[in-house]
């Protein structure tokens, strides 16, 4: 049983032709890391961001992550160019992006999910009756980029959330620029717009699912199996990986459950 660190040390050799599930889920775990903390060095590979380690306060896991990253030709000549760090208490607001240059003029934008931060807690909360400043920020943070790229979204948790929204909030021209948007265990939305751009949404929930069955999801679904549950089962790192891609399971009992009393509820 793999998870994300079998992934790359056994199928990452070769430089990125097309994106994968599984690369889109590494872009979106990067923008956890504290990237903002090095935005004098900008732009830098990801083999530079392993050697700037000693910068940033991160996880071991984390750590590991961007050790194996550094040392494979798919990953480690990829460049971050541009990062937003806001944290706004006034504003309620908590969010982050960057963009990673790929091959071929492609590029992918990753949104964080919450940090622990109160201001980050709270803007979840705000987020089940009414647009966030962070869902507005992310809008406007794609428009930023010219249009002669071709762009992927992703993120985790509220960051598949911000992904979601910028695409089908972002204006014609801008929509069209945007492959593909991944959603890792994010919260739906309030209100649906643009529905023909549907089908670039593709979302994985793990089978313990909590946050990413709140509100409405739209997209193509898949439900992956995690070694651990409850919200243990949000974590990436518990995610099983068969070969190349996720192994699939079914939503279990309890993630369904919930998702019935939070739709019988109306919120």
């Amino acid at each position: 049983m793999g998870n994300i660190y079998t992934y790359i040390e056994n199928y990452c050799n070769d430089e990125i032709d097309e994106i994968t599930y599984l690369d889109a889920l590494i872009f979106s775990r990067l923008s956890y890391v504290h990237i903002e903390k090095l935005q004098d060095k900008l732009p830098f590979s990801i083999m530079d961001l392993n050697n700037y380690l000693n910068h940033l306060k991160i996880s071991s896991k984390d750590k590991k992550l961007i050790n194996l990253l550094s040392m494979k030709k798919r990953f480690k000549n990829l460049y971050i160019e541009r990062c937003l760090n806001i944290e706004d208490d006034n504003k309620r607001e908590q969010f982050f992006a960057m963009t990673i240059h790929l091959p071929h003029n492609n590029f992918f934008i990753a949104f964080r999910g919450t940090n622990k931060s109160i201001v980050g807690l709270i803007e979840d909360l705000d987020m089940s009756y009414k647009v966030i400043p962070s869902q507005e920020e992310a809008v406007s943070y794609l428009e930023g980029e010219n249009l002669l790229k071709n762009l992927y979204l992703g993120g985790h948790s509220k960051g598949g959330n911000l992904a979601i929204y910028a695409l089908l909030n972002s204006d014609f021209l801008k929509r069209k620029q945007i492959k593909k948007v991944y959603n890792f265990d994010g919260p739906g939305l309030l209100e649906i717009k643009n529905k023909n751009e549907n089908e670039k949404i593709i979302n994985f929930y793990p089978q313990c699912s909590i946050v990413g069955r709140l509100l409405n999801s739209v997209g193509n679904i898949n439900i992956i199996k995690s070694n651990k549950l409850g919200l243990e089962g949000h974590n990436i790192y518990n995610w099983v990986i068969n070969n190349d891609d996720f192994e699939y399971s079914s939503f279990l009992k309890e993630s369904d459950d919930l998702q019935k009393a939070t739709i019988s509820s109306d919120l």
